[in-house]
């Protein structure tokens, strides 16, 4: 019994002390460096590098000396201790410390063998210490090994070389040779550039003006120096120092909410050499510009994109025109009465330019204005007596005109804006009204057949007053990129006019091959109209009625002025009786 009782204290400690630790060394790296090891110093040069890139808010690039350092250093196998913590297995511990029990109680009592001999007491009793020790000696490891943070290095592995730049001072008196290149062209060299504070700044962008044109996203500026006998080439891309911008060239471009041509998405009309941070391009016809802090849209052929910096002092340019209330333009007041309301009297306004996505024309409702106040105020004609189809479908056209009424010995008075082109209709040469809506399609009316429509009103005198953009189409109404050239076609759609209506002059403020021309400019040339309805306008205030003094200051004025403010011609084409008098 005396056994029995003194192993439950030695069991009952083992049991405490089978929750346990241990550790051990791994290796966790075959190629380490020991930092408290010096390295070998292969090589020291003395270089030119770049300190500060350049961005878009300062175009700056700065350089700076430094010291190139070759070091070679002695890699080591590294080794690291780590700790494990271990848990007895209780089912195991268990079924263990029972077959000790079982061992012991038959080697020391008689519960289980009455008499056992010495030699089954030996084997019991070793039996029960093996399982004893077993049972808290297989133990579980809980968790992940935890490293101990002591570490070894051992021998070596082999080698490593690093190179190290480290800034230093520039010498007294020392200079620097640079040369920058843009596509295989020198913009700038010097060879005597010294530091200053130990340091070179070189203001990139100030080669704006000399690398703008087609710079695309992977243009780089070439930057060559040579410092102490020792040559290097750094590239700089163009795009971190330098943004595009749309820069405004028409003498009036509208900023759009929408990438179309609608007259109820216009955000502003902007001047000539305004400029919008460009953001993106939209598609062949529109880019996407930043308008204040709103994305906006800008037709590509008002203007061009010229790269610059930007700083604070030098924000996105807006030249926005003014709001001038109609009235306050010379031709828009003070018109003179030049003659009887006539019942009889009839002014026709067609126009295809709202809405149409072959081009904008600014200022063209305020022409319509102009138009209309001079038929009400000059030649008296009464509201129902203007026939305003600015805003109608031009396929209805030829219903609405077919109602013009009797004109017995009225005028007709057509005022023709928008878009037109030169096309074969039955073998001949024909101008046709033009429109392209917001899905690309187009459709068009032959303008002689409009015309015939108020003949057939049997007007005594027939005017007609066309101030018209033409663009080039091919048989299936597609557009293309350039004019019609000549003005034969003119003269043909004229003769077809006059035979219709003898008593009728037929005026085209400009040639199949030229552009209309805004009257727009600074200060006293911002008319706020085309320079077609403008010099109508004034000739018919200074009273010259007649046709032959009308064509003879339309001449004088419309191709004067547009190659002063546009540098382009625009000839005045006239055809039929000069001898009319419109206020007759």
């Amino acid at each position: 019994m005396g056994i029995r009782y003194t192993i439950i204290p030695f069991i009952l400690l083992f049991a405490f002390l089978s929750a346990c630790t241990t550790s051990k060394w791994t290796v966790i790296d075959e190629h380490a460096i020991d930092e408290e090891e010096d390295p070998e110093i292969i090589s020291e040069t003395d270089i030119l590098e770049i300190r500060e890139y350049p961005s878009i808010e300062s175009p700056i690039v700065t350089f700076a000396p430094y010291s190139l350092v070759e070091k070679e250093y002695t890699e080591r196998v590294k080794i690291e201790r780590f700790v494990q913590e271990y848990r007895p297995r209780w089912g195991f511990t268990t079924v263990a410390l029972a077959g000790s029990a079982f061992a012991f109680s038959a080697a020391n009592t008689g519960l289980i063998l009455d008499s056992p001999t010495q030699t089954q007491k030996i084997g019991f009793n070793a039996a029960g210490s093996v399982l004893g020790i077993l049972a808290f000696t297989n133990l579980r490891p809980v968790g992940d090994s935890i490293p101990s943070g002591e570490t070894r290095f051992l021998r070596s592995s082999g080698t490593k070389v690093e190179t190290d730049t480290v800034q230093v001072s520039a010498g007294e008196n020392e200079n620097v040779f640079m040369e920058v290149t843009y596509k295989d062209e020198v913009i700038f060299a010097d060879d005597d550039i010294s530091f200053s504070d130990g340091v070179i700044e070189l203001n990139v962008g100030s080669f704006a003006n000399i690398i703008n044109g087609d710079v695309d996203s992977d243009a780089v500026l070439e930057i060559g120096t040579e410092y102490r006998d020792r040559a290097h080439l750094f590239t700089v891309p163009v795009n971190s120092f330098l943004e595009p911008y749309f820069e405004v060239e028409d003498p009036v471009a509208q900023v759009r909410s929408s990438a179309s041509i609608n007259p109820d998405n216009i955000i502003a009309e902007l001047g000539e050499e305004s400029s919008l941070r460009k953001l993106e391009d939209y598609d062949d016809d529109w880019v996407m510009v930043e308008y204040g802090s709103e994305d906006a849209f800008i037709l590509r052929s008002s203007g061009t994109v010229q790269w610059r910096a930007r700083t604070d002092s030098d924000s996105a340019l807006l030249v926005e025109l003014a709001d001038l209330p109609f009235g306050e333009i010379d031709v828009e007041n003070s018109l003179p009465i030049l003659k009887q309301r006539n019942e009889a009297d009839r002014a026709f306004i067609l126009s295809n330019a709202s809405g149409n996505q072959l081009g904008t024309r600014p200022f063209l409702n305020r022409s319509h204005q102009l138009y209309r106040h001079y038929m009400k105020t000059s030649l008296q004609m009464a509201d129902e007596q203007i026939v305003d189809m600015s805003e109608t479908n031009q396929q209805n056209w030829p219903d609405d005109l077919g109602a013009c009424g009797e004109m017995s010995g009225g005028n007709a008075i057509v005022f023709l804006t928008g878009y037109a082109a030169s096309v074969i209709e039955d073998g001949s040469r024909q101008l046709q009204m033009v429109y392209e809506n917001i899905d690309g399609e187009h459709s068009g009316i032959i303008l002689t057949d409009l015309i015939e429509q108020i003949t057939n009103c049997s007007p005594e005198k027939l005017f007609v007053f066309a101030d018209l953009e033409y663009v080039q189409i091919d048989d299936d109404l597609q557009q293309v990129s350039s004019r019609n050239g000549g003005s034969g076609t003119q003269q043909v759609v004229a003769d077809r006019i006059l035979r219709m209506m003898p008593n009728a002059v037929v005026i085209f403020g400009n040639t199949t091959s030229q552009q209309p021309s805004l009257y727009s400019g600074r200060l006293e040339d911002d008319k706020r109209h085309y320079l077609f309805p403008y010099f109508w306008a004034e000739a018919i205030k200074q009273r010259k009625t007649q046709m032959s003094d009308l064509i003879r200051h339309l001449e004088n004025n419309i191709d004067y002025t547009s190659r002063r403010l546009q540098d382009r011609p625009q000839e005045v084409r006239a055809f039929g009786n000069f001898t009319l008098n419109i206020a007759q």
